[in-house]
């Protein structure tokens, strides 16, 4: 996230809202339940400038659990990005935001690809 500094401070709250949400569908099918403050987490090690305690539950349970980028194909991807779309009660989000969380999301794998992360 080279531009992350340019950003306004709305535009990264948005992008960050958009990959909190995003990260946790991006699991095995057969993972466990996330653990409680995850998103809390997510929030907290996502930007740029963050460090990741590696002995945090969170952090375990995301490298226990999330796919690898190599692992991710348009079929793998097609239920996170589905799910991605609902509220956590299973309503339709405005089309606005449902597109903008859609971007967000692209670009981050596009972009993970590029830098063979």
């Amino acid at each position: 996230m080279e531009e992350w500094p340019e950003w306004a401070p709305r535009t990264r709250a948005s992008a960050m809202e958009a990959l909190v949400r995003f990260v946790p569908l991006l699991v095995a099918p057969d993972a466990s339940a996330p653990p409680p403050g995850l998103r809390a987490h997510l929030h907290a090690i996502l930007p740029p400038s963050s460090e990741v305690a590696p002995d945090d539950e969170c952090e375990k349970w995301l490298d226990r659990w999330c796919l690898k980028i190599g692992q991710l194909n348009r079929q793998v991807l097609a239920t996170p990005e589905r799910q991605l779309l609902l509220t956590g009660d299973g309503r339709p989000l405005a089309a606005s935001t449902a597109s903008r969380y859609r971007k967000v999301a692209h670009a981050s794998i596009r972009r993970a690809v590029d830098l063979e992360i």
